[in-house]
């Protein structure tokens, strides 16, 4: 069953901008669950700043869902 996003406010958005993906990656990998759930809607999504890519957002998800984000573990 695919992991489909339910609310994630401006993730297509946020992710046009290059320098805002880069703080979100480098927080992700820092351990922050937020994040790392909006990572994963980037690649979800795709965009400029990181390219659609499923299996990486279904890292990043169950990542975000492991950090105990509830909306990630929600998906």
């Amino acid at each position: 069953m695919p992991l489909v996003p339910c609310s994630i406010p401006s993730a297509r958005d946020a992710n046009t901008n290059k320098e805002s993906a880069s703080r979100r990656l480098a927080a992700a990998n820092a351990g922050n669950s937020e994040s790392a759930f909006n990572v994963a809607a980037f690649y979800y999504y795709g965009g400029v700043a990181l390219p659609k890519d499923r299996d990486r957002s279904r890292y990043w998800f169950a990542l975000s869902a492991e950090l105990n984000s509830a909306e990630a573990q929600w998906n």
